[in-house]
């Protein structure tokens, strides 16, 4: 899976052992990884902070869940799930386009409504954007907005 930034604002692509205590930014992971990684879960892998232009990529030689983190911003978090080559997913990749759509459309809302209720909070527009990840697999590639 590879990871491009679009913002010149810095950001990490941190991967998390099971259970590890999220680090703060000044810390990270013990040594960082430039330009790509292989995670299986067992060691921390972190980028250096990343910035527009840049790209990241991440091998998963194991099916697994593996959380997901940025150590600049400790709200930006998620979850790669890897599955079976051969594995089916219930949803098409345009279904699963709408769903994120759908939810980016409700995070910017949200985003709204805390503006307006925390004045010292703001942003010149309704953007949720800090790159793109591609997903390479059997069907091919897949990029989505992050």
């Amino acid at each position: 899976m590879a990871w491009t930034f679009e913002t010149d604002e810095i950001h990490t692509v941190s991967f998390l052992q099971a259970g590890q205590t999220r680090l703060p930014f000044q810390v990270g992971c013990p040594g960082v990884t430039v330009n790509s990684a292989s995670f299986d879960g067992s060691t921390c892998v972190t980028t250096p902070p990343l910035v527009k232009g840049q790209t990241f990529t991440v091998q998963f030689p194991l099916r697994g869940n593996y959380k997901l983190v940025c150590l600049v911003h400790e709200n930006m978090t998620g979850v790669v799930h890897v599955l079976e080559p051969a594995a089916k997913l219930p949803l098409s990749q345009p279904d699963y386009d709408d769903l994120a759509a759908t939810e980016s459309t409700k995070l910017l809302a949200d985003a709204d409504k805390d503006q307006k209720e925390n004045s010292a909070h703001h942003h010149s527009t309704n953007v949720v954007k800090a790159g793109t990840g591609e997903v390479e697999g059997p069907l091919g590639a897949h990029k989505r907005s992050l």
